[in-house]
C-alpha cells in the first residue's frame, strides 16, 4: 500500500497577494513658510497642553516612513490607495516641525479615518463614495 504526502495549503494559498490598485506617483508640495509658522504654534500649544510623559527607561521604535508608508497601505482597501498615499506623505512632511506625540495622534487619526481591507469598493456615482457624518 502505497500512501503519498500531502503537504497541506501553502502561505500563498492561504493569504494570497491582495490586488492593488496603481498608485500615480507625486510630489507632495513643499510647505510655506505661513504653514510652518502655524505648526509651530500649535506644536507649542500641544507641548504645553499633553507634556512628553517622563518614563524611568526609553522605549524606543524606530520606523522609516517608507515602511510605515507600506505597511499603512498594505491596511487600507486596494481600490482606494491614493488618498492614504498622499496623507502620510504629508503626515512625514509635516513631522519635521511637530513632536513626536503629535505625528502619532496624526498617525492614529489617519489610521481610523482610511478604509479597511475588507471595506467593499463602493457603486461609483451614488454618493456611497463619500462616507457622510
Amino acid at each position: 500500500m502505497s500512501s503519498t504526502f500531502d503537504p497541506g495549503p501553502t502561505p500563498e494559498d492561504i493569504y494570497p497577494e491582495r490586488p492593488k490598485a496603481p498608485v500615480t506617483p507625486f510630489e507632495v508640495e513643499a510647505l510655506t513658510p505661513e504653514e510652518v509658522a502655524r505648526i509651530r504654534a500649535l506644536r507649542q500649544a500641544f507641548e504645553a497642553r499633553f507634556p512628553p510623559m517622563p518614563l524611568d527607561r526609553s522605549d524606543v521604535l524606530i520606523l522609516s516612513w517608507a515602511e510605515i508608508e507600506r505597511q499603512f497601505l498594505d491596511l487600507c482597501a486596494p481600490w482606494d490607495q491614493q488618498d492614504p498615499c498622499y496623507e502620510i506623505r504629508k503626515a512625514a512632511q509635516i513631522s519635521r516641525h511637530e513632536t513626536p506625540e503629535q505625528t502619532i495622534r496624526w498617525l492614529f487619526t489617519l489610521a481610523r479615518a482610511a478604509t479597511d481591507i475588507d471595506t467593499p469598493e463602493p457603486r461609483w456615482g451614488s454618493g456611497e463614495s463619500t462616507p457622510m457624518p
